[in-house]
């Protein structure tokens, strides 16, 4: 390439969330030398957006009306002004971006980072149009590319795996450790559980509260777990009333959204992640790289991100016994919690680093300017 291309990311927003941190990782990283990066909201800008714009366009482009989910014309005059040679959007806005690239003429490239079922039909027959328009389609784990090329792509179009990737994050010494507990309130003798995201329903917080209740009534060995919630999200309330409910407000505590996120994560002994539907978790990467023990939900892109060695930390969804069982395992087995956080490091470390995603998406974006020529 003699000159630089421009990729133009939409999506609906920058807020916290896997999604929006995978998209500010693309637009900081993806090589400057070759492409002009710019991001555009559709609903809102979001925490993550006053960020970004330090360092990379953000814009907001202004809310339209339901027509415009097929008639896009304001935001393909957008594209064209700002000479995009590639639009990349994502999960929540594939239709709508593909309509205005379509009308603007300029190739598009979605990302699919994780579906929520049951799907409404409609949905569905939405997606599979906009697929038709899509020049390169992405999925961020193999469950989710089985069911995009089962249900969603059609059948003569590929569809390429691009698991999601975190940078190797510092390691707290011992004191420090020590410190970030102390803040989070956890004794020095506890076993401290966390678990990082947004606070909705798919992500079956609930469960998790549940098993902390389980573990308290069946297993007094393990009366020294606590848990600790970051995020925030429409169930918050909910949630702790849940607490409340169950007589777990000792052992619970709601941390909102914290920019020290992977600090705090590196501080714990176990992560946890409850969740009905998975693409590939930034939180449980970043946690596994931090070399905390997992403990996950088998649902989605979980299970390839564990692989064989940590199969033993998978647990069905809705089960909340079954889920303290496992916490109540690795809670009374340093040995085992210790390996299972060495084999979580390394996986990652090995298999899901952001340079190689980067990598990937840069290549895909040199494949679909070579295809527009």
């Amino acid at each position: 390439m003699t000159s630089k291309r421009r990729v133009v990311h939409l999506v609906s927003h920058l807020d916290h969330g896997g999604l929006e941190r995978i998209v500010y990782e693309l637009a900081i990283r993806t090589d400057p030398a070759s492409y002009e990066v710019s991001v555009v909201c559709l609903s809102e800008l979001g925490l993550l957006a006053s960020h970004l714009e330090r360092s990379r366009p953000v814009g907001l482009f202004p809310p339209q009306g339901h027509l415009s989910l097929l008639w896009p014309r304001q935001l393909a005059t957008y594209l064209e002004r700002h000479q995009a040679d590639i639009v990349h959007c994502h999960s929540g806005v594939w239709l709508k971006s593909a309509r205005a690239a379509e009308v603007a003429g300029i190739n598009v490239i979605y990302t699919e980072h994780g579906r929520v079922y049951p799907e409404p039909t409609l949905a569905t027959l939405l997606d599979r149009y906009a697929a038709r328009l899509t020049h390169t389609t992405v999925a961020v784990s193999p469950s989710v590319q089985v069911d995009l090329t089962s249900r969603i792509v059609p059948p003569d179009i590929p569809v390429h795996l691009v698991p999601n990737g975190v940078s190797p994050g510092s390691r707290p010494t011992a004191t420090r450790k020590a410190a970030v507990r102390a803040e989070l309130g956890c004794p020095e003798d506890a076993i401290l559980v966390g678990s990082f995201g947004r606070l909705e329903p798919v992500k079956g917080y609930s469960d998790l509260i549940r098993a902390i209740a389980v573990i308290r009534d069946t297993d007094t060995e393990d009366g020294s777990i606590r848990l600790v919630i970051g995020g925030e999200g429409s169930q918050r309330d909910s949630l702790e009333a849940l607490t409340r409910e169950l007589q777990v407000r000792d052992r619970v505590s709601f941390l909102g959204w914290r920019e020290d996120a992977r600090e705090l994560m590196s501080a714990l002994d176990v992560f946890a992640l409850s969740s009905y539907s998975e693409g590939t978790s930034v939180s449980l990467l970043e946690a596994m790289e931090a070399g905390v023990c997992p403990v996950v939900t088998d649902v989605g892109g979980n299970a390839a991100v564990l692989g064989d060695r940590l199969c033993g930390a998978l647990v069905p969804p809705a089960s909340p016994k079954l889920l303290a069982q496992r916490l109540s395992h690795f809670a009374r087995n340093n040995d085992d919690r210790a390996e299972a956080g060495r084999a979580a490091s390394e996986r990652v470390r090995s298999r899901f680093g952001l340079d190689r995603m980067v990598s990937h998406y840069e290549q895909l974006y040199a494949s679909i300017i070579a295809d527009s020529h």
